[in-house]
């Protein structure tokens, strides 16, 4: 199954993490591929792709990266 999900474009990074460890903690965890379109796309649309019953996991996964990283970034 694939599963548009709608993140800023300025919050992708927070999932991608250094060196791509947010997408791979993703997949290890629940072994579903997340895309990310390339800055020149600039489409706010990632792509969650994997079994059913795990896509609910990773975009939990996803929504707490993005939650995690703008807490972190508007209390410095």
């Amino acid at each position: 199954m694939t599963f548009p999900l709608e993140i800023p474009c300025e919050q992708h990074r927070f999932i991608l993490g250094k060196k791509g460890a947010g997408l791979k903690e993703i997949f290890d965890k629940t072994n579903i591929v997340v895309r990310i379109p390339n800055q020149e796309e600039n489409s706010p649309t990632i792509q969650v792709i994997g079994e059913t019953n795990k896509i609910g996991e990773a975009i939990t996964m996803i929504y707490k990266m993005v939650k995690i990283s703008f807490i972190l970034f508007f209390s410095l």
